[in-house]
């Protein structure tokens, strides 16, 4: 339980996240889930920065040929 802080801190983990998913993973899984928590922790903040708040890269290319095919389309 003693390596938690130091992997969080690592993995640049908030210290209530990691008390959180500690609690719930050893109440799901036990023991097991206490040495899998701050991985699953980890893995949860990966995909949250990956696919909630990572800004959506926009390609204007595509957006002004989109654009130009809409407006000769219209005329």
């Amino acid at each position: 339980m003693f390596l938690c802080p130091a992997l969080g801190k690592e993995m640049r983990l908030h210290p209530v996240n990691i008390l959180f998913f500690t609690l719930a993973a050893a109440e799901l899984f036990g023991l097991l889930g206490v040495f899998l928590a701050v991985p699953a922790a980890a893995l949860v903040q990966i995909l949250i920065d990956e696919f909630y708040l990572q800004p959506r890269k926009i390609d204007a290319g595509a957006l002004d040929r989109e654009a130009a095919a809409l407006v000769e389309g219209s005329k």
